[in-house]
């Protein structure tokens, strides 16, 4: 579970494997696993298996860095998606001309590489994953935020946002007032998202059966597109940011995703306000901001223990 079929094995089959003691059993799990992938049963050879087998070789061979090559997050998508349509790599980094959805201009990058999928089932189609060697030592890193393969790219600023638990809770939970500050760009429009954390998996499917806001990817990806099904530079960015800065892999290995919020918001000397409910537990809340008129961003974290 922890190695072989990491990222395939879904959390009903972990939580069963976990509860089998003895091994005649977890022997006839591992062949049912299988058999439920294979595309030509009846067959003798499971073509899911060979190509699963196929890919983490593949990984450990091209991707090792200071970890083996199925650990690294290249070796991940590709386990999990396969080699991808395209690859536009740059690995010795240098001069980079922005796309116009990035703000365009020239900047100086380290090694990168865009991985584009035509389609992936669950995700949809024209997928482009990158993937920064910021270090320069091999161990690309995933990220959404397309500055974050830039040598100079700008330190955003703090917010300064609260997280309050109120004393009255909630048949659901605890009653949770988050503020953020939306003076500091003066009277611009900007955007806001924030996003909650679990930092125990645990209390994850508790929380999501609590909470029926919690916006999912693909209500993020249909805000970060216009009316007419053209992605919406601003939002997208955005999105981005929110779902990558400061090591989106290690929020993901703390817990997982709760519940997020965005909207565009206007720069007064009030602040923003939103209750929540959230059960006992700790979160991690990420806050996004960026003012749409300079494109500067400001951001904030919060460790929250809901008792």
């Amino acid at each position: 579970m922890t190695e072989d079929v990491a990222y395939i094995i879904t959390d009903e089959e972990r939580n069963a494997f976990k509860r089998l003691l003895a091994d005649e059993e977890k022997e006839h799990f591992i062949e049912q696993f299988w058999l439920r992938r294979d595309p030509t049963p009846g067959t003798p050879v499971n073509e899911m298996r060979e190509e699963h087998y196929r890919r983490i070789a593949y990984t450990n061979e091209h991707y090792a860095s200071s970890i083996p090559g199925w650990k690294t997050d290249r070796g991940r998508v590709y386990i999990q998606y396969g080699p991808p349509d395209e690859i536009d790599s740059h690995p010795s980094g240098g001069s980079f001309t922005r796309p116009a959805a990035e703000g365009g201009g020239t900047t100086e990058t380290a090694p990168f590489e865009q991985w584009k999928y035509r389609w992936i089932e669950g995700l949809g189609k024209d997928v482009v994953v990158e993937f920064v060697d910021a270090q320069r030592n091999r161990d690309y890193r995933m990220t959404l935020d397309p500055r974050e393969k830039e040598l100079n790219k700008p330190t955003p600023i703090k917010i300064g946002a609260t997280a309050q638990i109120l004393g009255t809770p909630t048949p659901e939970g605890k009653a949770v007032l988050i503020s953020v500050p939306v003076n500091m760009f003066g009277s611009h429009n900007l955007n806001l998202m924030v996003s909650i954390f679990s930092t125990r998996s645990t209390d994850i499917d508790r929380i999501r059966a609590l909470n029926n806001s919690i916006a999912d990817q693909q209500s993020m990806q249909s805000k970060a597109r216009g009316t007419d099904g053209v992605n919406n530079p601003e939002w997208e960015i955005l999105r981005r940011q929110i779902a990558s800065m400061e090591a989106e892999r290690d929020l993901l290995a703390r817990g997982g995703p709760v519940s997020n919020y965005e909207r565009t918001v206007q720069g007064s000397n009030q602040n923003d306000t939103q209750l929540l409910s959230l059960a006992p537990g700790t979160y991690h809340i990420k806050v996004v901001m960026k003012d749409i008129q300079t494109g500067v961003l400001a951001v904030d974290d919060i460790d929250l223990e809901v008792k």
